[in-house]
């Protein structure tokens, strides 16, 4: 939880528990996460569909009192409307577990594994279900699928986030309909190479060891061979199953692509999908890792892009700039991703303080210098819009232990 909203839990407020409350009651006054984001107005029904979005979002408590206060919404968005009803996402999942189980018996009969027409036009039309609602909602916010009612849904569950968030991706960014079923479908289908690798590696309840790693990190070259002669995929549906665990570092497989070879091989909708994959993984509980929350995972994704101080980074910024611009407010309740007055480290290697933010533009805010590119303190102010000069942007959000490292370093 971020600190700035840690005291909403400590206010004279009401519990209201979501495993017991019986849906459609009412309350007197305005409805609250412990975030302070507002969830109902007072007097509307706490409906099943509300309840069940907060219960998608790792909610297990909402508040309600006169002293609560909302908590900035800069997106304006409605934060109790989803852009993809949890019900067409829960279609979208079984259809996609009809996939995996034809794959699975085909594979167990030492039959071809192959994936049907009858499953991608199967996977097109929930898909177009998905394109339709996320354009008639467009100032809902999105939550994804996210808890497990047993281990074997993981693989289910993130192959229906990634469709999900990959196909909204492309309708916020102006893709063609046509290119945005495309990615869903993509999406949907990424992970097929995991029927080969076995039930046991693929569902187990515990961390893989070094040699079911291994084995697990071969499942685009298997989805690729699944994929590589069917008519009925398209050739970017196929470099989405091989080439989505590819990074810039070079540290991605199966190839792994340095980062020239990764921007010239990778068309950019491989390297949108990729951003929908980590930010599924890093949402969705696992039998042995709980669910990080949607903010939380997207400044780990930020900490994640290229700057040239870096060893290690999964994704370039202009692909993240075109992940945030897409999804940034729906996938974080219509908030920032950034605080202000937060410590950064700008891409130079230079660390700054944010000083205002933009709706706008969130991922390019007002800053104030402290340090050089030697990360000396400066001896006067230095104001940037990152606005307006083009050859800078974040490269990290720092937390203040973070911070602190780096000024006693320089001591």
């Amino acid at each position: 939880m971020d600190e700035k909203n840690t005291n909403l839990l400590n206010m004279e407020g009401i519990k209201i528990d979501l495993k017991v409350v019986k849906p459609d009651t009412r309350y007197d006054h305005d409805v609250f996460d412990e975030f302070g984001r507002k969830v109902l107005e007072a007097r509307s029904p706490l409906t099943q569909s509300v309840i069940d979005a907060c219960t998608a979002s790792n909610l297990r408590y909402l508040y309600y009192s006169k002293s609560f206060e909302a908590s900035k919404n800069p997106a304006g968005l409605n934060l109790s409307k989803n852009a993809v009803s949890l019900e067409t996402q829960e279609k979208v999942k079984e259809s996609t577990r009809k996939v995996y189980d034809e794959l699975l018996e085909r594979i167990s009969g030492a039959g071809e594994a192959d994936i049907s027409r009858n499953s991608v036009n199967r996977s097109r039309e929930l898909i177009e279900s998905v394109i339709d609602e996320v354009a008639q909602n467009d100032d809902a916010i999105l939550l994804t699928l996210k808890e497990l009612k047993d281990n074997d849904e993981y693989t289910f569950i993130h192959s229906t986030n990634v469709g999900v968030l990959a196909s909204t991706l492309a309708v916020k960014l102006g893709y063609s309909r046509d290119k945005a079923i495309e990615m869903g479908i993509g999406g949907l289908f990424h992970d097929i190479g995991k029927a080969v690798v076995g039930y046991g590696i693929v569902h187990k309840k515990t961390p893989l060891n070094n040699d079911e790693i291994r084995k697990l990190m071969e499942h685009p070259n298997y989805g690729y061979k699944i994929a590589e002669n069917n008519r009925n995929i398209t050739r970017i549906q196929k470099q989405i199953i091989l080439l989505h665990h590819e990074r810039p570092d070079g540290f991605g497989y199966p190839s792994g692509l340095d980062i020239q070879n990764y921007t010239e091989r990778i068309p950019k909708e491989v390297r949108l999908l990729s951003l929908c994959d980590v930010f599924s993984a890093l949402t969705t509980e696992r039998a042995y890792k709980p669910a990080y929350t949607q903010k939380r995972a997207l400044r780990i994704m930020q900490n994640s892009i290229y700057a040239p101080y870096k060893k290690n980074y999964q994704f370039i910024y202009e692909d993240f700039r075109d992940f945030i611009r897409g999804m940034g407010f729906m996938l974080n309740f219509g908030d920032f991703i950034l605080d202000e007055e937060e410590m950064i480290r700008l891409s130079s290697g230079e660390l700054a303080r944010v000083v205002e933010l933009r709706k706008n533009n969130s991922m390019n805010p007002l800053i104030k210098l402290l340090t050089d590119q030697k990360l000396q303190p400066r001896k006067r102010e230095v104001i940037i819009d990152l606005e307006k000069d083009f050859t800078l942007y974040i490269a990290n959000i720092l937390d203040k232990a973070s911070f602190d490292n780096h000024l006693l370093a320089l001591q």
